[in-house]
């Protein structure tokens, strides 16, 4: 990377450093061949591909002082403010002596510990959906900042990953209000927001004949679902009867079809009620129309990196088909070609 130029507005620049295990600041801004920071759409941890030219530095090769899991800083300055933009762990570490000596790294925030680590909980019936997040952060010592709503629970017996714990009540919370959340790591703090959290505060835009390089939208009739059928028990002659039906826009949109099992008697037990994303197979079948019922748009763009920008914020853009106010639900900064890709979906302006 290039770290004498000043920093700008359209070249900002990024800084790396290392905290070994020695507690060894390790510098390595000019020997750094690629920086990227991505939030995948279906991923919780920021990750970040790092490659580096293996040269000698304090009188050891970088080899020797970076090693899985030391800790990582990157910092970005555009000219304007300077502030942190990823603070992690090396999680993989790869180095190949060719033509050519080359570490990679990838690295990921402290959210991937909870996306690899197992645990088993339970909560009694009345706790809110803060309070059990929270509960679950103190126990592994991680500071939590909720920004989103939040709803009683029955009984819950939670097991399995940390993460997907995080997700499963979470998704309870949007089934009932209609609302989105993002899942975020800053500063090893982890951040709980809805969709477009910023909106009251700065919103990044990106317009033509600016900062706007190309722009794609696609819209898919894959995963639509119009119409559900609700099944009941098998009969002794083999026959499985159609209880119930459910339909949606099937004039605009056609008929496609699933097919759920009404076993709602089946699941009954004197355990007494626990907390699920569906209370029943009808609500189950209402869900999937209200998410699936017609077809997915979304959005793309290439544009000059803006440090910023999450996954998850809102901005604004006048570019190619792109006129509106949207979400991010992915992105990838590139620090050497000095631009960003990002994934949208258009905003709700009623939900922010």
């Amino acid at each position: 990377m290039d770290y004498v130029r000043a920093a700008s507005k359209s070249a900002p620049i990024y800084s790396i450093h290392f905290l070994n295990s020695n507690k060894l600041d390790v510098f390595v801004d000019a020997v750094t061949t690629e920086l990227k920071l991505s939030e995948p759409k279906n991923e919780l941890a920021q990750k970040v591909s790092i490659n580096l030219v293996n040269c000698i530095s304090d009188g050891y090769l970088l080899s020797e002082l970076i090693n899985t899991p030391d800790r990582v800083f990157i910092y970005a300055n555009d000219g304007e403010q300077c502030r942190e933009v990823f603070r992690g762990y090396i999680w993989r570490k790869r180095y190949e002596n060719k033509q050519k000596k080359i570490i990679y790294l990838t690295c990921f925030d402290n959210l991937k510990y909870l996306q690899e680590s197992d645990s088993n909980y339970y909560y009694p019936s009345g706790w809110k959906t803060e309070d059990v997040l929270r509960d679950i952060c103190s126990k592994w010592g991680i500071e939590l900042i909720y920004n989103y709503e939040s709803i009683e629970h029955k009984k819950l017996p939670l097991s399995g990953k940390i993460s997907t714990m995080f997700t499963d009540l979470l998704d309870r919370v949007k089934k009932k209000t209609g609302i989105k959340y993002v899942i975020r790591s800053a500063e090893d703090i982890i951040y709980i927001d809805r969709y477009g959290a910023n909106a009251k505060e700065r919103i990044y835009e990106i317009n033509r004949g600016e900062n706007a390089i190309s722009t794609a939208s696609d819209q898919t009739m894959e995963g639509v679902v119009t119409k559900v059928l609700f099944t009941g028990k098998t009969k002794d002659s083999g026959e499985v009867p159609i209880v119930d039906t459910l339909e949606g826009d099937t004039d605009r949109w056609g008929t496609i079809q699933k097919v759920i099992q009404d076993d709602t008697e089946d699941e009954k037990s004197d355990k007494g009620e626990e907390d699920k994303l569906y209370e029943n197979a009808r609500d189950e079948g209402q869900y999937m129309l209200d998410e699936n019922g017609k077809p997915k748009e979304t959005y793309e763009a290439e544009a000059i990196n803006i440090p910023w920008i999450r996954k998850g914020e809102l901005v604004k853009i006048g570019a190619g088909d792109m006129n509106y106010r949207y979400i991010v639900t992915s992105i990838t900064h590139n620090a050497v070609t000095k631009k960003m890709n990002v994934d949208f979906e258009l905003a709700d302006e009623s939900k922010l």
